[in-house]
């Protein structure tokens, strides 16, 4: 059975999910961090729940209608990229709020990245009719650069 373009959004779906987990763990850790790390960390966490929630959606209408389907060279390339992302992912001490910060800006960053090369990939990939889901995606990375904007003008 081909790939199909919902193979690749599971793999999204399930980054945003392990960071929200990541973030819920931060926010439950009794006497470790300060409280404003706790409750930036809940924040965050409930932001990637919601990019979970949005694949997941566009997962499931995917599924319902006609599942896209991608060529061998996109899925490989595509994973190549999803692995790498994966691995230059860093968990550093988190000290302080700025810390915790940094770390979901490189987050946000990182994926913006990784969903350009994807798009960029995809563009070739997919016929004009299909060009909705490049729209879809185009969107999630303006909401991630969002997001990382809006982090960002918390750093120090």
């Amino acid at each position: 059975m081909g790939k199909k373009l919902t193979d690749i959004l599971e793999i999204l779906m399930v980054f945003e999910h392990n960071f929200s987990n990541l973030y819920e763990s931060i926010s439950e850790i009794d006497g470790q961090y300060s409280p404003s790390i706790k409750t930036v960390s809940k924040v965050l966490a409930s932001e990637e729940a919601k990019h979970y929630e949005f694949y997941k959606k566009l997962i499931d209408t995917l599924q319902k209608k006609e599942n896209i389907q991608i060529t061998d060279e996109f899925y490989t390339k595509s994973s190549i990229l999803l692995t790498e992302f994966k691995q230059a992912v860093k968990l550093p001490t988190i000290a302080n709020l700025n810390d915790l910060l940094k770390l979901a800006v490189s987050f946000e960053n990182s994926n913006v990245e990784l969903l350009k090369h994807l798009l960029e990939l995809l563009s070739r990939d997919l016929n004009e009719k299909e060009s909705d889901i490049s729209l879809i995606l185009s969107d999630i990375v303006l909401q991630e650069e969002r997001h990382s904007r809006g982090l960002l003008q918390y750093v120090k």
